[in-house]
């Protein structure tokens, strides 16, 4: 069936050639909040010209506006009587629903006109800063911003920085070099150690050049660091790559290899006495970052979470 439409002032109908089926109302726009704010201050002061002064605006404009609002709504909103505009009852009725919605308006402005507040934030963080720091950094954020969600994504440093280039999250704590194609800030420098079993007999990595060690994947700040720093100072054999660091400290505790890891999250393991450290050539500390998008520089409110992050970790023991 082939159907025309025609407008016709505040109608459309709807027919098949010339007969007429169906007639439906099109709705007008919806009121604004500055159809809103003057319909108050009218019926606040019953007076156009009081409005008018209020608002600023002329006493033309003011009146065409609530005759637009009357409109738009199907409804009396006003009587006059000598040189004052009375509500009506739907007058009443509309002016305490609209005291209402402007004042959560205002409060929503408010809300996010502040330069330091954050309503939502989409963190990230590799798997290692996860579980060492970003419950943290978390924690600190929520005192000063406790209105602020956090939305959270664990993935290794490669993952964090393509989802902080796709504006996926706006906020990332990875332990590996950045991207070029991210901004970053250093927050903590993070000690790194030789570990063993415990049950190992020697006390040097120079003793145990014929173990497989044990690394995390390619993308990750630990396989970054690897590579950088302890595979060109040391005789390496076999290589076998392990995507989670709980998994890597477990094979090491079991005695099927060594690794190289941050001191922090081989502490538990230590004090049980399930691995010991291992002496070998000095390991510098590598850094930990906060990430987040170029673009997003401007964003005063993005801006005010970093600087809190950088106060955070001046406050962290670390070790």
């Amino acid at each position: 069936m082939n159907f025309a439409c025609k407008k016709k002032e505040n109608w459309h109908y709807y027919g098949k050639k010339n007969e007429i089926i169906i007639i439906i109302k099109y709705r007008e726009a919806m009121f604004t909040i500055r159809q809103l704010e003057i319909f108050c201050a009218v019926a606040r002061y019953q007076s156009i010209s009081h409005a008018a002064e209020l608002i600023p605006l002329s006493k033309a404009a003011v009146s065409q506006a609530i005759k637009e609002l009357e409109i738009q709504l199907g409804h009396a909103l006003f009587v006059r009587e000598k040189k004052h505009l009375l509500r009506t009852g739907d007058g009443d009725a509309f002016f305490e629903q609209s005291q209402k919605l402007l004042n959560q308006a205002n409060a929503l402005y408010q809300t996010f006109a502040k330069a330091e507040t954050l309503m939502q934030l989409r963190f990230g963080g590799t798997v290692g800063a996860c579980s060492l720091y970003a419950p943290s950094l978390m924690h600190y954020w929520s005192q000063k911003q406790p209105q602020m969600d956090v939305h959270f994504f664990a993935g290794n440093t490669a993952k964090n920085c393509h989802e902080i280039s796709d504006f996926a999250i706006d906020l990332a704590i990875v332990e590996g070099r950045p991207s070029a194609d991210v901004c970053s800030q250093s927050l903590i420098k993070d000690g790194m150690c030789y570990i063993a079993s415990s049950r190992e007999e020697a006390n040097s990595i120079e003793e145990v050049t014929d173990r497989t060690w044990f690394i995390r994947e390619p993308g990750s700040g630990m396989a970054q660091y690897w590579h950088a720093v302890v595979a060109p100072c040391i005789d390496i054999g076999h290589v076998v790559e392990i995507p989670q660091s709980l998994v890597l400290l477990e094979q090491v505790a079991y005695g099927m290899g060594i690794a190289c890891v941050p001191r922090i999250l081989a502490q538990a393991y230590f004090r049980s006495g399930r691995i010991k450290e291992l002496t070998g050539p000095v390991l510098p500390p590598r850094d930990i970052y906060l990430i987040w998008h170029s673009s997003l520089n401007a964003n005063s409110a993005l801006r005010y979470l970093i600087d809190q992050a950088a106060d955070w970790a001046r406050d962290l023991p670390v070790d």
